[in-house]
């Protein structure tokens, strides 16, 4: 930083110091020196530099910590489909606008990405889309967003995405996927628990697994 600075001093504006920039905010950011990080990335992505792109990704992660998401979602959009950053940028852009509320832009932004990956990483996508479709009480659509988040899923689920995974194919009537959800959280001495040892009895009741849901009613 120390040398990169005393080369700014008295420099004329040029490809050349565009690229001193943009080294001198990596080594802010390396720093976690953010403000001044974010000071530099801003400067270099607003000129015709090669890495004027790059900048422009670092801008928009400095920004999404921050929770400037309307200035991070500007800048995420330029890279949506610039290598290495489009695997990645739709996940982040999806989770803006979840954070920010905006469920129908997110949905209608989601689903074609979903449709079509395309070689884009979405099982973010999936999970923030049967979220909305759950909680808007669109269960079908919910338990079918739910179950593509699990096969792209790398690593653990947490129980209560598990649970509304479980809860959507119980209210579409799919009892016999539901019960084998739900019997993996019954045994949890919590609340939660004790709400999938109660829907476990029904949907094994509904399933005519008379056994099971006596066991699970018991449990609830």
């Amino acid at each position: 930083i120390k040398y990169f600075e005393k080369a700014l001093d008295n420099r004329q504006d040029n490809l050349d110091t565009y690229e001193i920039r943009y080294q001198l905010a990596l080594a802010y950011y390396q720093l976690k020196d953010l403000k001044n990080a974010l000071r530099e990335f801003d400067y270099v992505k607003g000129t015709v530099a090669p890495n004027a792109l790059n900048a422009a990704y670092y801008s928009a992660v400095i920004n999404f910590q921050n929770e400037n998401y309307d200035l991070a979602i500007i800048d995420l959009k330029r890279v949506e489909n610039v290598n290495p950053y489009k695997t990645e940028v739709p996940n982040w852009i999806a989770q803006i606008l979840y954070r920010q509320k905006k469920y129908d832009e997110l949905l209608a932004y989601a689903e074609p990405i979903i449709a079509n990956p395309n070689g884009r990483k979405i099982d973010e996508l999936c999970l923030l889309t049967a979220e909305v479709h759950f909680f808007e009480n669109n269960f079908e659509k919910a338990a079918a967003f739910y179950e593509k988040f699990k096969g792209f899923r790398r690593g653990t689920i947490s129980d209560q995405v598990t649970f509304r995974h479980a809860y959507s194919l119980y209210k579409v009537e799919n009892y016999e996927k539901a019960a084998l959800l739900f019997k993996n959280l019954a045994s949890a001495n919590n609340e939660l628990g004790q709400q999938s040892a109660y829907y476990l009895g029904i949907a094994s009741l509904r399933g005519g697994d008379l056994n099971s849901a006596l066991a699970a009613f018991d449990a609830a």
